[in-house]
Formats: structure tokens, sequence, C-alpha cells
């Protein structure tokens, strides 16, 4: 559908695009003495063939040729090469434009509506419909808003506003980890850990959580641990930001012993970047009780703050991150258990031919903990993960995983090696 919007400083010609007709394309913009490089990417376009356009789109950017129309047909060639998040960086620049500011709000919608996101697209679909004068783009949103209300109504009658899922393992462990004590047993075992979840959408902010996971080794008993947990979340936006802040209480026992209630306050904010990337920033806040006199001297705080950066490339997903973790527990006279710690981890997820995948991560951990009883401990561990893993169904995975640590400190008792095996099933509802 072709749209003329006539502006006081330039005229612009561009078709609004929709899911459900024929796509997306640029504006033909009239532009005080535009640069070559931005007439060259509208005739690539012209011609589909959009990496050019895209390629001379941001050649005509760092030329200092940053305008809202340059942005906009930044916004729709990124989206016809399905790079949403790229797409959705322009267009949020071209709603700033007070006279772009509805049909940039209609093509955020339509970003939304293609990331899987259907409050987010209602929610910009309501606002092109509510403010703005132009009446066919108001008629497309309400078309949209129609059809996207009417998808949420039905997910809604199905229960897809409850995700669930559950896994269950069964492994071998070489060297079983005491977790109170934070030693190494050099004691093998077998082992089952059996993991269920689910998060339910109240409405388009809120929404609860809940977890449970058991762990049972065969003979060492003390290595047991169980938890259950439960929470509140409340999702909002700003321009750039999906903002989480989340409030979550667990309770663990140990052995046969009941053993901590956890406390958690979560911020979590999420932000697209250009080229398929994305940033993520955690802090998390532990408020951490005993539940048994005899682990008071792991009662105490803890605050990690977490950075991620998640990019598709050729290979596959790559993440990286650094996390900083502060602990204040009660101690014992003689040793802490209130480290300092720096982590950094690497990820790579690969997909194969027949719904295959493979995953390989390493991660190294230096903890530093204040002196006790004249000894300064510190630790170095590296941590390799490897699986194997194929998609039986949409909702049904199984694969084989192998971790292997290695724990270096300059107390003899904390430096252990550690190999993990497990065969795993994972289901999501």
């Amino acid at each position: 559908m072709l749209i003329n919007f006539q502006f006081r400083r330039f005229n612009l010609a561009m078709l609004v695009f929709s899911i459900f007709l024929f796509g997306v394309t640029p504006s033909l913009v009239s532009a005080a003495t535009p640069p070559a490089s931005f007439q060259r990417g509208i005739t690539a376009f012209a011609k589909k063939d959009y990496q050019t356009a895209l390629k001379e789109f941001r050649t005509a950017e760092k030329a200092g040729f940053r305008t809202t129309q340059l942005y906009y047909n930044l916004g729709v060639t990124s989206y016809h090469l399905k790079n949403y998040p790229e797409s959705e960086r322009y267009f949020l620049l071209v709603e700033k434009n007070a006279r772009m500011q509805q049909i940039a709000r209609y093509n955020l919608g339509l970003v939304a509506w293609r990331t899987g996101d259907l409050n987010e697209a209602i929610g910009w679909f309501e606002k092109a419909t509510a403010q703005g004068k132009d009446k066919k783009i108001r008629a497309l949103s309400e078309h949209m808003l129609a059809r996207l209300k009417q998808a949420q109504q039905a997910k809604q009658s199905r229960h897809r506003s409850l995700d669930a899922g559950a896994s269950l393992a069964v492994g071998y462990d070489d060297n079983v980890f005491l977790r109170a004590a934070d030693i190494a047993s050099t004691q093998s075992d077998n082992y089952l850990d059996a993991f269920a979840w689910f998060d339910v959408a109240l409405n388009r902010n809120w929404g609860v959580n809940g977890d449970v996971s058991v762990l049972d080794y065969q003979d060492i008993d003390l290595a047991d641990y169980d938890e259950i947990s439960g929470g509140v979340t409340y999702q909002t936006r700003t321009q750039n930001w999906r903002l989480k802040p989340e409030l979550k209480v667990t309770q663990s026992t140990l052995g046969s012993n009941d053993y901590q209630r956890v406390t958690d306050i979560r911020f979590t904010g999420h932000r697209p970047l250009a080229d398929q990337a994305t940033l993520t920033l955690r802090y998390r806040y532990s408020d951490i009780n005993s539940l048994n006199a005899f682990y008071d001297y792991l009662e105490g705080w803890r605050q990690r703050f977490r950075v991620d950066y998640h990019k598709r490339v050729s290979a596959g997903w790559l993440r990286l991150r650094y996390q900083l973790e502060f602990n204040d527990r009660q101690d014992l006279p003689n040793i802490s258990y209130s480290p300092t710690r720096n982590s950094f981890r690497v990820r790579l997820r690969t997909p194969w031919k027949n719904n295959w995948e493979t995953e390989a991560a390493l991660r190294y951990r230096n903890s530093d903990y204040p002196s006790k009883g004249g000894v300064s401990r510190n630790d170095d561990r590296w941590r390799v993960r490897l699986v194997g893993l194929k998609r039986l169904s949409k909702m049904l995975e199984a694969g084989v995983r192998y971790t292997y640590t290695d724990n270096d400190s300059n107390v003899a008792i904390r430096t252990y090696e550690r190999n993990d095996i497990q065969a795993f099933v994972d289901l999501r509802f």
C-alpha cells in the first residue's frame, strides 16, 4: 500500500510494510545533498540486492549523513535481511522524530511480531493507533491490533500463557563435590538429577514462576541436594532496553537436613544491538539464611554483576560472559567462605543437519578469600563443558553432556580435578 507523506522540510514517499502483504520496501527520500552512497543504496534496494543496499546505507552513515530518512531506510533494509535487532534499533531512532513517530511505531510493531513478542507488538500498534494523525497508518495499526489480539485470545484459551518444562539426567561423577564444606570428596558415584519449572504470564507485565530440583547420589548421601523456589516478575521497556526486576525465594535441603533459605532480588536489562547481537546486564542480590545451626557459617549476603554479549556468527550462536561476585558470610574462625570472584566464560552453540546441535563452553573463575587464621586462600578454576544433543521434536530433546573441572588452590585440600558425564532428556511444554 503506497502512502505519501508531505512535510515542510522534505517529501517522503514510501511503502508501509505489512506482514500480510508484500514485506518491506525502503522509503525513497529527497534530502539535502545526500551522498552518492545513499542513492546507490536506493538503487540496490530497488533491484532487491539488500546486502549491497545495507552496505551503501552504512557507508552514507559513516560519512556523516545521519538523518531520519537514512535511519528509516536502514531499518527497512535490515528487516528485509531478517536482522530484526538492528531493524528495531534504527526504527527506535526514527521514533525520536515527531513527524515520523507514528510510522516508526507501526514498523516497530511489525518487528516485534516477527521476533515472536506478541505483547510488545500490540503495545507498539496501540501507540501508532492512539498517537499520530495519519488515517492510513492508523487503519493499518487497527487492523494489526485486531489480528494480534485475536491471536492473543486464542493463545490464552490454549493455556499458552503457561510456559513449563522438565529435565531428567543420569550421570557419573568421579570426584563428588561436597557443597557445604566447599571441598571435593575424592569419591566417585552415580547420580540422578531432575528439574522442573513453570513460568506464568499473568498479563503484559506481571508473571509468576517456580521450580523444583532434586540431585540424588547413589551412595554419597551427604552430597544430595534438593531445592524448591518461587518468584514474581515484572517486565517493562524503555526506548532501548527490556527490563525485568524479579523477587525469588528458594528453600533447600542438603543430605537429609534443612539447609538454606535464599531471597533473591534480580534486575535484568536486555538490549538488541546491530548485526544480530544482544547485550544483557544483570544484578543479583542474595540474602542467605541458614535453616540449620550447623550451616550458620554460610549465612550472609552475595552480590553478582553479570554482562552477557550474545551474537549470531557463521558457526552458530556465540555468548561471552563476565561476572563479578562479592560475598559477606559469617565464616568460621579459621576458614573464610566470603570470596570475591571474577569469572569469564565463552560458549558456542552450533546447529547441524537433522536437528543435531553441539555446544562447547570454557569458563575461568578466580576466587580470592579474605585472610583467616593467617591463610589467604586464592583459587583458579577452569571448567570445560561439551554437549551433543538431538532435537526429537519441538518439545523434546536428548543428549550427552561432559564437564571437566580443574581447581588449583594455594590451600592443598582445595585443589582437585573432576570429571562428570551425564545423559539427559529435556521436555518443554
